[in-house]
């Protein structure tokens, strides 16, 4: 049996393959991934998409300042701190700083759904 797709999941990435490629794990984890038009600003995509879950990329020049976390607040969304290999010192930090919970790549699609249960949940 399938699960429905009962979600919205927003993905905010500095690269655009790591962007695909979660995506492609949140499909996986049976949520509908949505990405910023092109040139959107990380805090107009959570104001417009307005989803329950923003997975942030924090190489992302603009997806970790104070803007992205007023609009996910706004909207009552919660944040979940990704980063590739090299920026872990800086995602641990931030959200160390942030108080929101992290995403480490690479994960796996079960491991993901649970992820997106306990941030939900807490």
């Amino acid at each position: 049996m399938t699960r429905q797709i009962t979600r919205v999941v927003l993905i905010v990435s500095a690269d655009a393959v790591i962007g695909a490629m979660l995506g492609m794990l949140v499909e996986l984890a049976g949520e509908l991934p949505k990405f910023p038009e092109h040139g959107e600003a990380p805090a107009d995509a959570i104001r417009r998409v307005r989803a329950p879950l923003v997975c942030l990329d924090c190489n992302h020049d603009s997806a970790c300042e104070d803007h992205a976390y007023t609009a996910a607040g706004q909207v009552r969304s919660e944040i979940l701190l990704f980063a590739h290999e090299a920026g872990r010192e800086r995602l641990e930090r931030m959200a160390r700083e942030r108080d929101v919970h992290v995403l480490r790549l690479p994960i796996e699609p079960a491991v993901l759904l649970q992820r997106f249960e306990e941030v939900l949940a807490a």
